[in-house]
C-alpha cells in the first residue's frame, strides 16, 4: 500500500510542477510583451552613453540618432547634446528648427514645418547639457510633404529668443 501511496505523491507533484512551470511561462510572456509596450509608448531618456561622441568645443551640438525620422502626423524623441562654447551663460536653452530647405526654397519654420518641445536648461560656460527633446510633424499643414529628405537647420536659443548657435541635421519625413 506504501508503495502505490507514494506512487500517487509522486505523479501529483510532477503535475504541480508542470503546472508552476507553465504559469511561470505565461506571466514571463505577459511582464515581455508589457515591457515592449511601454517602450513604445514612454519617450527614451537620453543620457551620455547613448551619443557616439560628446559635445565639446569642437563638436558644440550633437544628436542621436544621427538622422532623424518623423512620419507626417507624428512624433519622434532625440537626444541633443549641448556644449556651451560661449563666454557667458546661456540662460533657458532650448532647441528649435530654424528652416528647412524644401526643393530649391529655405522656408523658416514658424510652426508650419516642425514643433520641437524640451525642457531649457542653462547652460555655463565650458559646459554641456544633455537634452531629451520630442519633436512633432504638424501633419497634412506641414509644408514637409512625402517621402523625402529635407536638410533643416536646427538653432540653441536662450530664454529671450536669440539663436547662439545652428548646425545643419539631416531631418527624414516619411508620411
Amino acid at each position: 500500500m506504501h508503495k502505490k501511496g507514494s506512487l500517487e505523491l509522486s505523479v501529483n507533484a510532477i503535475v504541480v510542477f508542470v503546472l508552476a512551470f507553465a504559469m511561470l511561462s505565461v506571466g514571463f510572456f505577459l511582464v515581455n510583451m508589457i515591457r515592449g509596450q511601454l517602450q513604445d509608448v514612454v519617450p527614451q531618456v537620453f543620457k551620455l552613453e547613448n551619443f557616439q561622441t560628446p559635445p565639446d568645443s569642437q563638436n558644440p551640438l550633437v544628436f542621436t540618432p544621427n538622422e532623424i525620422k518623423v512620419e507626417s502626423g507624428g512624433e519622434t524623441t532625440i537626444g541633443i547634446g549641448y556644449y556651451n562654447a560661449g563666454v557667458i551663460t546661456v540662460t533657458g536653452a532650448k532647441f528649435d528648427v530654424l528652416k528647412c530647405l524644401i526643393g530649391n526654397t529655405v522656408v523658416t519654420n514658424d510652426g508650419n514645418l516642425l514643433t520641437v518641445n524640451t525642457i531649457p536648461q542653462d547652460v555655463p560656460q565650458s559646459e554641456y547639457k544633455i537634452y531629451t527633446v520630442l519633436i512633432k510633424h504638424p501633419g497634412a499643414a506641414s509644408q514637409l510633404i512625402g517621402n523625402n529628405r529635407y536638410i533643416c537647420e536646427v538653432g540653441i536659443m536662450d530664454s529671450s529668443g536669440t539663436t547662439h548657435y545652428s548646425e545643419q541635421q539631416q531631418i527624414v519625413i516619411e508620411s
